[in-house]
């Protein structure tokens, strides 16, 4: 009886409900791998991570996903920290200024790190940015700023 339970659920969480992603696709890398030629990604060598982004218009473009592609111009990428599957900057902390970022194929340099209030708007002052919740403090988000290197 047990070992037809576990069949069951095992089949009911196999199941992809309305098109959603059965796994996200993220994938960690190693420093030394080549980005081929292609769009919708961002790297970070230096962590071992590589996002593919879906279209912008999917649905799946959001945090209740994965990483959402918040703005454009600059670019801003959100994303969760914490515990979770959807805890994707977990890692985003560690970064420092000098460190690569690869985003469609653009080269990045971050040139700054900091934490703002999850109230107070977000400076919109770099060509690429990442937010994530802060893991130290619940009323505050990390905040990467990085310029086309």
């Amino acid at each position: 009886m047990i070992f037809k339970i576990i069949i069951l659920l095992s089949l009911i969480f196999s199941i992809n409900y309305e098109g959603i992603p059965s796994k996200k696709e993220v994938v960690t890398i190693n420093q030394s791998i080549k980005i081929e030629s292609d769009n919708n990604y961002l790297a970070i060598p230096k962590i071992g991570f590589y996002y593919r982004f879906y279209d912008l218009d999917s649905k799946y473009n959001s945090l209740s996903y994965g990483l959402e592609i918040y703005y454009q111009d600059p670019v801003v990428i959100l994303g969760h920290s914490g515990s979770g599957s959807l805890a994707l900057f977990n890692d985003l902390d560690t970064l420092e200024v000098n460190d690569k970022i690869i985003y469609n194929n653009q080269k990045y340099q971050v040139i700054k790190k900091y934490l703002k209030f999850k109230g107070k708007p977000l400076v919109l002052e770099s060509d690429l940015i990442l937010v994530t919740c802060s893991k130290k403090y619940s009323d505050r988000q990390i905040v990467i700023t990085a310029k086309t290197s």
